[in-house]
């Protein structure tokens, strides 16, 4: 693996086989990163939150997910984040709070909280996830959304629109079926 121009890949908590992250991916707290087989983080990425990314996922350039290593992001297999898409797991009260970084006991009305993306899941470029969200496996975001915090949503359907509502269902056994061809032929590479 290269070498990352700002931080040590060895203090990585976990990398799996065939992995890439790109020369300019900033991870704030390394040791809380855990990303595992045949995943990729594009360059111009930034990253302050727990991580956890599944086998088989992407995150795209300039994408940043912000929020502290208190709170995280996870990244189910087989799954994806958009080019120039916004995950914050911590938000300021804009009307009753200092609008910069001050000390976490003095935000009293902050909304703190983890970003769970399942397996199969996906957001299309330039969307903005915010905090306590769990996008439910199958489930796709259409580019430019807005998903709000707390927000229910329904496995394997495809959202869009600011704020986010249903479009229509996914097709789950041709993804399956997809997904399935792309582990056998890995294990065929991996026996060769």
């Amino acid at each position: 693996m290269d070498e990352n121009i700002f931080f040590d890949i060895k203090k990585i908590k976990k990398i799996g086989k065939n992995t890439i992250i790109g020369k300019t991916v900033r991870l704030r707290h390394p040791e809380l990163c855990t990303i595992e087989n045949n995943s990729i983080i594009d360059d111009f990425t930034y990253i302050s939150t727990k991580l956890k990314i599944g086998s088989f996922s992407h995150i795209a350039s300039h994408v940043t997910i912000a929020g502290g290593k208190d709170v995280s992001c996870k990244l189910g297999d087989f799954s994806g984040i958009g080019s120039g898409t916004r995950i914050y797991c911590d938000t300021s009260d804009f009307e009753d709070e200092i609008a910069s970084i001050i000390p976490r006991k003095f935000k009293k009305t902050s909304t703190s909280g983890d970003v769970i993306m399942e397996r199969f899941t996906a957001t299309g470029g330039n969307v903005v996830v915010l905090p306590k969200v769990v996008i439910p496996e199958g489930t796709v975001i259409g580019a430019s959304s807005l998903v709000p915090s707390n927000i229910e949503l329904k496995s394997w359907t495809i959202y869009a629109g600011i704020p986010i509502k249903p479009i229509k269902k996914r097709n789950k056994e041709k993804i399956l079926k997809q997904a399935e061809k792309s582990l056998l032929e890995e294990r065929r590479i991996k026996n060769d």
